[in-house]
């Protein structure tokens, strides 16, 4: 189940924070997704945010074509393990 989150703020703003999240391969849902996980794990704001690195940013491409494309679904832990090992 997923929920709606809304904020108001400067249009150029959006627009720029926008622009750099795509250069980052972010979204501005996952980015809020990835620190309400980071704020819950450590009951804290996180005291820094990085940037993903190409290989992070290609891992997450791929991810979302996955999930979009609805690929690799295994019936259990053990057949998923076993398709890393092919």
């Amino acid at each position: 189940m997923s929920t709606m989150l809304s904020t108001r703020m400067n249009f150029s703003l959006k627009a720029r924070a926008g622009k750099a999240l795509e250069n980052m391969s972010l979204s501005v849902s996952s980015l809020c997704w990835r620190l309400y996980r980071l704020i819950t794990a450590k009951q804290a704001l996180p005291t820094q945010l990085r940037m993903p690195n190409q290989t992070t940013k290609t891992a997450m491409k791929e991810t979302d074509e996955i999930i979009r494309d609805r690929k690799l679904r295994f019936s259990s832990v053990e057949d998923m393990i076993n398709s890393l090992e092919k």
